[in-house]
């Protein structure tokens, strides 16, 4: 248990909560609401096939999220780590962590060899999180859907 939080398989039914939860972390990460682009662009991962959701639950709550997809280029081979959200009330806690740690260990299970992910490059905490857990810069950077660059990281599994 991670922050008194358990990580568990996200039901239909977790991924309003789960919306929320990114909502609201995502609004205080940027002082604002996100963009209408990104709401659509979060609520479009869970649609994809062979997306899964991981949630960090305490107590019937969900404290924490972490949403994976097959990569479009190399489906069978690569997962993307759309997002990984803990609420603001729960930085800190190690709850991040937990999620991305579950997250990787059920990439693995489902086959992938290797994992990617896109992150805002001024955010040091988050990427700690990502280095933490053993991945590395590739090198590519873009500018995300607020201007803001953002850095591509993975790992093998």
């Amino acid at each position: 248990m991670a922050g008194g939080s358990v990580v568990r398989r996200g039901q239909a039914e977790d991924f309003e909560p789960a919306f929320t939860l990114w909502w609201r972390a995502e609004s205080t990460r940027r002082n604002g609401p996100p963009p209408p682009v990104s709401v659509e662009r979060v609520r479009g991962y869970a649609r994809r096939k062979g997306a899964f959701l991981l949630v960090a639950d305490a107590v019937g709550e969900v404290v924490g999220m972490v949403l994976v997809t097959p990569a479009s280029s190399r489906p069978s081979e690569v997962a993307v780590v759309q997002m990984v959200f803990v609420a603001p009330e729960r930085w800190g806690e190690g709850i991040g962590g937990k999620l991305l740690a579950a997250a990787l260990a059920e990439a693995r299970t489902r086959g992938f060899e290797r994992v990617k992910l896109w992150t805002h490059a001024d955010d040091a905490r988050v990427r700690r999180l990502y280095e933490g857990h053993g991945f590395g810069r590739t090198g590519a950077q873009l500018a995300g859907e607020s201007g803001e660059p953002i850095v591509l990281y993975e790992r093998p599994l």
